[in-house]
């Protein structure tokens, strides 16, 4: 993906949304601290490339544990309340009839016009 990233152009980025690993990348860029007073006191750190993929292999495994943590532990209560299993199983019918219903008024509205 950061490879990707760095032969995308200025055009190809400027279309997409920024995510982390723009910010990531930016953060291995030169600041420019000629214009800040504030700034030149202290001596701004460049990420190396290193530290960038390590930052973003971190933030991809804290996410996936807690994830995994969060699933794991709402099927465990969901297992010991089965009273609360018929609430849920009924709220996820409702919105998937709601999303059915509103798609198939739309291709319908879209076959009329």
């Amino acid at each position: 993906m950061i490879i990707k990233r760095d032969k995308e152009t200025f055009e190809d980025k400027e279309k997409r949304q920024q995510d982390f690993i723009d910010f990531l990348r930016e953060s291995q860029e030169e600041i420019d601290t000629s214009g800040d007073s504030n700034l030149m006191l202290r001596e701004p750190k460049k990420l190396t490339r290193e530290e960038v993929i390590g930052t973003a292999l971190l933030f991809l495994i804290a996410g996936s544990d807690t994830t995994s943590n969060l699933v794991g532990f709402s099927l465990y209560e969901l297992a010991r309340n089965p009273e609360y299993q018929y609430m849920i199983l009924q709220e996820i019918k409702d919105c998937i009839e709601t999303e059915v219903s509103e798609v198939t008024a739309d291709l319908a509205f879209s076959f009329v016009v």
